[in-house]
């Protein structure tokens, strides 16, 4: 009797651990909130006098416990497909410089986790225009009052310049060997004589988070195969695996 009571004594205790625990979690959550937004992405690119689309949806999420000093960030979605018909497919790049093969830093001019901010920098109230160090840091400067403008965005705006993501274009889509990153305006020159980027626009939405990239790029699946026990033969050993998996899509 005595190791009955002693036994529910102890799990009285332990329901009012995991109580208090719930609601600390809680707690913190009003006190912090995830600041969460999606947008979609929208990529026009003229190949062989036609006009190639391509968009897809992706989510931030900012959070804070000191609002004046450190912001983290992380994101969801995928690079928005653009399929070029005989010239091959276009992916839009998720991050801010990517390391190639050969062991070299390529830069884009934004990763997806500032690209909402930058974007709508100077044309909405609470988000001051792009400073020098914002564009040279690829980033942009949050406080408070920034992240309750970026809580109130809506509508939609077309990328400048400094705010286009990297691009990776894959020759043969169904080989990622073939796969060579780029800036949009190397387009011309890389893939082919009259090639460009006609617009690009970011857009505020509720739509669900892309991830049709599985059915579109048949090779995908292997690369999002965490297991350790691949041949260091294999190209899901490379520099280039690497680029593309943290590139091409983020759970």
């Amino acid at each position: 009797m005595k190791r009955l009571f002693s036994r529910i004594y102890k799990m009285k205790w332990l329901l009012v651990i995991l109580a208090l625990l719930a609601v600390g979690k809680v707690s913190c959550m009003l006190i912090f909130p995830d600041y969460v937004k999606r947008f979609r992405l929208e990529f026009e690119v003229k190949a062989d006098g036609k006009i190639h689309s391509g968009s897809s949806v992706i989510e931030v999420t900012w959070k804070t416990i000191d609002p004046d000093r450190r912001w983290n960030s992380k994101f969801q979605g995928q690079g928005a497909i653009i399929d070029l018909g005989s010239h091959g497919i276009l992916v839009s790049g998720l991050v801010g410089t990517i390391i190639n093969e050969k062991g070299y830093a390529v830069r884009s001019n934004v990763a997806m986790n500032y690209l909402i901010l930058r974007a709508f920098a100077g044309r909405v109230n609470g988000l001051p225009p792009l400073s020098d160090g914002d564009i040279r840091g690829r980033q942009y400067t949050l406080n408070k009052d920034v992240i309750n403008a970026y809580s109130n965005l809506s509508g939609a705006v077309s990328l400048e310049d400094i705010n286009l993501p990297l691009f990776f274009w894959l020759k043969d889509p169904l080989d990622p060997r073939t796969a060579v990153w780029l800036q949009a305006d190397e387009f011309s020159t890389v893939i082919g004589e009259g090639v460009e980027l006609k617009s690009a626009v970011l857009r505020i939405t509720s739509d669900s988070i892309s991830s049709d990239m599985l059915t579109k790029l048949p090779w995908v699946p292997n690369m999002i195969d965490r297991s350790y026990n691949i041949p260091r033969t294999d190209w899901r050993r490379s520099s280039l695996f690497k680029v593309l998996r943290s590139n091409l899509f983020r759970e």
